[in-house]
């Protein structure tokens, strides 16, 4: 039986490590998993999308639109037109999430200045610039990730902040339970070690006149005892997690006719991209994939059409 002095320690440690742990993952990791799961968000958009945020978000730092345009269907290849000071300015933007970029990509910017006769370039990506590459001074401005999202944050439709919100809380309540887990263990550990299990239990000590503990009289032979039969819940099969339902749904729908690729782009949505516009038998059969998986299934989807090919469509499998 634990003492005391066993349960004090393992009370204290664990209630001083797991608000530590509550309140570095509030106060140090929620911006950063604020920042990843908006990241990804941006991620999912289309390019111009994408890009035509990060110009409005450039207009905060004196930067408008230029009336002359390159061609859009050149992509992330394209170098847009800003206007500052009365001076023209490129602006490339990369949707690369997990993409590290190096010298050629900032040289490459520098040499497209030089032709184009502008004064400067904007480099943004959603990944992360080497460090050569910060290294390099060709007048260009580098914005990774680490900047790009509280930059491009306040221009965002509160729909789309409310979902990397809510995903952000998910996840940090994730790492508090596991820091409450955690310095419960280690209470455990220092306990055992300072308070020994049964250490102060009378019952256990020795008598302190040094008479002998009479040893307990046999007991009479019991008759075997049956073994309880195994609990029917024993034999049900183990339902899947959250993720391994978000996991089964990608794999799932990756097989469906009409579907080129689906990611979630948020806790909370889906984007489904189709390979034609949706209708009633593809929606069908996207939502009775979703309908079998009670943690997901009544998540926002994201119909993504084509490009250049109808508009984007969104619904809801099942009702919260």
């Amino acid at each position: 039986m634990p003492t005391l002095s066993f349960l004090a320690i393992t009370a204290l440690v664990t209630i001083l490590g797991g608000g530590v742990a509550s309140l570095w993952v509030r106060r140090q990791r929620y911006p950063v998993l604020a920042a990843h799961s908006g990241l990804r968000a941006l991620a999912a958009m289309r390019w111009r999308e994408y890009s035509r945020f990060v110009v409005e978000a450039l207009q905060q730092r004196g930067f408008q639109p230029s009336r002359m345009q390159p061609e859009a269907d050149r992509g992330q290849d394209a170098d847009l037109l800003l206007i500052r000071g009365g001076h023209t300015w490129l602006l490339a933007c990369r949707q690369g999430l997990g993409s590290r970029m190096g010298t050629d990509a900032v040289e490459r910017m520098a040499r497209a200045v030089r032709l184009s006769e502008a004064r400067g370039g904007v480099l943004a990506t959603l990944g992360r610039f080497s460090a050569e590459a910060r290294k390099l001074d060709e007048g260009v401005e580098l914005i990774d990730g680490q900047d790009l999202w509280p930059l491009v944050e306040p221009v965002l439709p509160s729909s789309l902040l409310d979902d990397v919100r809510a995903d952000a809380l998910a996840q940090s309540r994730r790492e508090r339970t596991m820091g409450w887990l955690i310095a419960l263990l280690v209470g455990l550990a220092l306990a055992s070690l300072l308070a020994p299990l049964g250490a102060d239990d009378p019952a256990t000590a020795a008598p302190a006149t040094g008479t002998p503990i009479p040893a307990p009289a046999s007991p009479a032979a019991e008759p075997e005892a049956v073994p309880p039969a195994m609990p029917d819940d024993l034999l049900r099969p183990v339902a899947l997690s959250e993720e391994e339902q978000r996991g089964r749904v990608l794999d799932e729908l990756s097989k469906l006719d009409g579907v080129h690729h689906a990611g979630w782009a948020t806790r909370s949505t889906l984007v489904v991209r189709l390979e034609r516009p949706a209708d009633d038998a593809l929606i069908e059969s996207i939502c009775s994939t979703l309908r079998p998986h009670p943690e997901v299934r009544d998540q926002r989807v994201q119909l993504q059409p084509p490009d250049g090919t109808g508009r984007v469509r969104f619904t809801q499998c099942a009702p919260y």
